[in-house]
């Protein structure tokens, strides 16, 4: 164990000496008034220590008190404590209500008071001057807040990932968003090459059409070409659709001229011709058909 100071250091065994303790747990009180020390990192070995009395010394950080949980009073005027944000280490004190940092250069920060007042709200003197509950208030709009250049740097850090998460989202998003449009596009493009305009309003699209319909359309001319042989059954069904009377068997099994192939293969076309067309007739027009036939029909007899 240390007996002295060493290079201005405050040892273990001048602290058990000046306070007559026989070990550290039992030191409440520290006093070293003007004695030149710099470091004071041996309060951290001190526990219960309370009020701790180290003014007129050349004390530049308050790092060392973070760990003093009991610490009710410091008193630390002119020392060298430069940065008013040293007392944020003090934040972690619950029972500090008495703070004495008046005299060393932080006291010349723009709104001293109301900073350390808003830091630490739970001081109750500062200065040897007692807090009200107004100026604490006022403290609270007036001050600045402070942090250590490690917590600012992990907020700056925490800040610009969120920055970053963010930034990454909207481009996510600027990305799907730009490949539906993208999508969007190629369809209408696709679309308006289809629909091109050719000529009289028509477009590429109806063309297409019409081209897959001529198919289907050959197709029905060609089979309404094909020679049809038509029963007993079919042809007084036709009749019937007519309105016309049946045939009888005899009729229809009668010996008839030979018709060529060429001139059945042409009625079988007239005769598919008539029926669709008939289809699209209404009742009056069929009437007419009707009759025609008949006049037709009872001259050929």
């Amino acid at each position: 164990m240390e007996c002295e100071y060493t290079k201005d250091r405050l040892s273990e065994a001048l602290v058990l000496a000046r306070t007559r303790a026989t070990d550290f747990e039992s030191v409440k009180k520290l006093n070293f008034w003007g004695s030149g020390i710099r470091d004071v990192s041996v309060v951290k070995k001190l526990p219960n220590l309370e009020v701790c009395s180290l003014s007129v010394n050349n004390i530049s950080t308050l790092e060392d008190f973070s760990e003093c949980e009991n610490l009710r009073e410091i008193f630390i005027r002119k020392n060298k404590i430069e940065d008013l944000s040293e007392i944020c280490h003090l934040k972690t004190l619950p029972n500090l209500k008495n703070l004495w940092l008046a005299d060393n250069p932080c006291d010349q920060t723009e709104n001293y008071r109301q900073t350390v007042l808003k830091t630490l709200p739970n001081l109750q003197k500062l200065d040897n001057i007692a807090v009200s509950e107004d100026e604490l208030a006022q403290a609270q709009e007036d001050g600045v807040d402070l942090s250590l250049d490690g917590d600012q740097d992990d907020e700056d850090e925490e800040v610009q990932n969120e920055i970053t998460d963010e930034t990454q989202q909207e481009i996510n998003k600027n990305e799907e968003e730009n490949k539906i449009d993208a999508t969007e596009s190629e369809i209408d493009t696709q679309s308006s090459k289809n629909e091109t305009p050719i000529s009289n309003g028509a477009t590429k699209k109806d063309i297409n059409k019409k081209k897959e319909q001529k198919p289907r359309e050959k197709g029905l001319a060609d089979s309404m070409l094909d020679p049809v042989t038509l029963s007993w059954e079919e042809t007084n069904k036709i009749r019937e659709e007519l309105g016309l009377k049946p045939l009888p068997l005899e009729k229809i099994t009668s010996p008839r001229p030979v018709r060529s192939t060429k001139e059945k293969s042409r009625n079988a076309h007239v005769l598919q011709a008539v029926l669709l067309l008939l289809r699209d007739l209404d009742k009056d027009h069929l009437e007419i058909v009707q009759n025609t036939v008949q006049k037709m029909l009872s001259s050929d007899s």
